[in-house]
Formats: C-alpha cells, sequence, structure tokens
C-alpha cells in the first residue's frame, strides 16, 4: 500500500503446495484443505498475493538462480524443528518419497487440483442453492426456504451452509462436521439447535432461520 502496488508475487513452488495438502491431511482436513495453496488471495483492499510458481519444482527454480545469479533469501525459521511443517519437509516427505513413492509430491499435487475442479463445481451449486432458498439476510441472521433446500442433496446442502457461513463472516473455527449434519437435519425435521460462537438455528414453519442466539427470544416471540 505504502509503495502503491496492486500485486504483490510470491516464489512458493510445487514443494510447498506438496507440504501444505499433506499437512491439512494430518490435521484432519476437509475437501478445502485439498486445495493447498490458492494461487490468489486477497491481501488488503486493493492488493492481491499471487503465487504463479506453485507448480514448479524447487530443483529448478534453484537452478534458474543460479544460472541467473538471482540473489534469494532462506527464511532462518525453515530447519527449526518446532514447527510441524518444517518436521513434514525434513523428516516425512523424504521417507515417503524413499520408501513409498517417489512421486509422493506429484501425487499430493494431483489430488490439489482434482479437488479445486470438483470444489468449484459443488460451490456453485451451493451457491445456486443459497439464491433460491434466501428469503431475507442482513447482517446478523438470514431466514431460507426449506421447500427449497430440501431439494439438494445433503453434500450440496452442507456445502451451501459453510458457504453461508464465510459469506456472512461467522466464525467456523469451532465448528465440526457434526455441527454440518445436524443442520442437514433440521432442514427435513423441525427444531432447533444452538452452535458455537452464539448462532442458532431454528426450522419450522417451512422456514429455516439462522440468527445471534440473543435474537432467539424475539423470534420466538
Amino acid at each position: 500500500e505504502e509503495q502503491h502496488f496492486s500485486v504483490v508475487l510470491t516464489a512458493h513452488h510445487a514443494a510447498d503446495q506438496a507440504e501444505t495438502i499433506l499437512h491439512n491431511i494430518l490435521r484432519g482436513t476437509g475437501l478445502k484443505g485439498l486445495r493447498g495453496i490458492p494461487e490468489s488471495r486477497p491481501m488488503s483492499p486493493g492488493v492481491r498475493v499471487l503465487r504463479p510458481l506453485l507448480g514448479v519444482a524447487k530443483r529448478d527454480l534453484q537452478s534458474f538462480a543460479k544460472t541467473h545469479a538471482i540473489v534469494f533469501a532462506e527464511d532462518e525459521t525453515n530447519t527449526d524443528p518446532r514447527f510441524t511443517r518444517n518436521r513434514i519437509r525434513h523428516e516425512l516427505l523424504p521417507r515417503l518419497r524413499e520408501q513409498f513413492n517417489p512421486a509422493i509430491d506429484d501425487a499430493l499435487l494431483r489430488l490439489a487440483e482434482q479437488s479445486i475442479e470438483l470444489l468449484d463445481i459443488a460451490d456453485g451449486l451451493a451457491d445456486e442453492l443459497l439464491r433460491k432458498a434466501m428469503l431475507q439476510e442482513d447482517a446478523v441472521s438470514c431466514r431460507l426456504s426449506t421447500a427449497e433446500l430440501i431439494t439438494a442433496s445433503d453434500a450440496i446442502l452442507r456445502h451451501a451452509l459453510v458457504r453461508l457461513w464465510d459469506r456472512k463472516g461467522w466464525p467456523r473455527q469451532h465448528l465440526r462436521a457434526a455441527h454440518w449434519h445436524r443442520a442437514a437435519t433440521l432442514v427435513r425435521s423441525p427444531g432447533s439447535c444452538d452452535f458455537p460462537d452464539g448462532l442458532r438455528l431454528q426450522s419450522s414453519g417451512g422456514v429455516m432461520r439462522v440468527m445471534q442466539a440473543d435474537q432467539r427470544s424475539s423470534t420466538e416471540r
């Protein structure tokens, strides 16, 4: 922002991508985590981070830098074994390459590519479902038609709710698969459920309401 740049380019490469995907798998990621590092994301208003080298092998970048005398810095924390990513980089991935699959990096990158393709399709279906089902929406709540929601598969319904949470900026760090399954059940069976971080789902009369818990009393009246 100080330099009036609209784009920041980073040299994240294929090995970084493979490490990230494996790291996410070890942490118990959903499909979204299999996407790995995004090629582009907003950094701040008017500034984006782009990563054009995610498909390039680290050895090729090192060779290019050496050939063209490009000076680069190495983060001193990259070898610190206290960080899980470094143990994956220096211990786990080398062992997987040596003892299980020499092409493990390529396999993880293919997994990311396939996940991106499928999630793009799921995102489109989920967004369309929300568009059709949305009856009312404001900064802290929304009302959805269960008649529209019930037309979707449970998988797309759960994905749509995740997309809704992200769109509203509601926290998801304390949500687990059981919460999304419970939410999908409410579409078909009227009831209510309190979610973490002060949110509540309530389904009745063909409408699912998602609201802050402190709105409950006025809604139920």
